[in-house]
């Protein structure tokens, strides 16, 4: 009686193994895999923007497959680096990202340590669609972006997607958009001040030949 129980405990036991074995299997037979490729244009084109200045940013992303993505929230989330905030009176992040009129996308900002007011604050943003996003299939974003007129120097954001299945190709879910400032123009010389220059150079020489005959 004693070995029949042991039996029937093997038994069973073997047959939840199996069972959750079967149940693994079919979970990574179903795992789902999406290659989304991101692409970021910016206008201006040129990447020069001034302090204060506004501009667009137009984010594509393309899904190139096998499977849908989206993940089980069915959003598909563009997320930025950090970028300190300047160190200035009150909060000012170096570029505001905001969402562009009619566009199907959304934007959020998020804020490290420290918090306002205190200066150096961390800022990200968060571009978001509605899902899924099927294979071939592509989604369009716009947004506005203003640069602080208290910005001193260049920066770049990077962008990253996420869909919240496997990307077998990282690679081509990452952007770095650049925010150059003018480069500042050094002044020429007019035609006169130029002559004046050369006249200036030649009695400097006509005197040190001179005084090197004399000495």
């Amino acid at each position: 009686m004693k070995r029949d129980r042991n039996d029937f405990r093997r038994i069973c036991g073997a047959i939840a193994i199996n069972a959750m074995l079967l149940f693994l299997g079919a979970a990574v037979a179903q795992a789902q895999e999406a290659d989304l490729a991101l692409e970021v244009l910016m206008e201006p084109s040129h990447g020069v923007t001034p302090p204060g200045s506004s501009g667009m940013l137009t984010f594509t992303v393309t899904n190139l497959g096998p499977d849908p993505s989206g993940g089980l929230a069915n959003r598909i989330r563009i997320e930025s680096g950090t970028e300190r905030a300047l160190d200035v009176d009150g909060f000012d992040p170096p570029v505001t990202i905001e969402p562009a009129g009619g566009s199907s996308c959304e934007v959020s900002r998020f804020l490290g340590e420290p918090v306002p007011p205190e200066p150096n604050v961390l800022v990200s943003y968060h571009v978001s669609f509605p899902g899924p996003l099927d294979p071939g299939e592509s989604m369009v974003c716009d947004v506005t972006f203003s640069v602080s007129p208290n910005l001193r120097q260049d920066i770049g954001m990077l962008w990253g997607t996420f869909g919240g299945t496997f990307d077998p190709d990282s690679f081509n879910d990452l952007v770095f958009t650049p925010f150059r400032l003018p480069v500042t123009a050094i002044p020429t010389l007019s035609q006169y001040s130029l002559v004046v220059f050369a006249m200036a150079l030649m009695a400097a020489a006509f005197f040190l030949r001179r005084r090197q005959r004399t000495s």
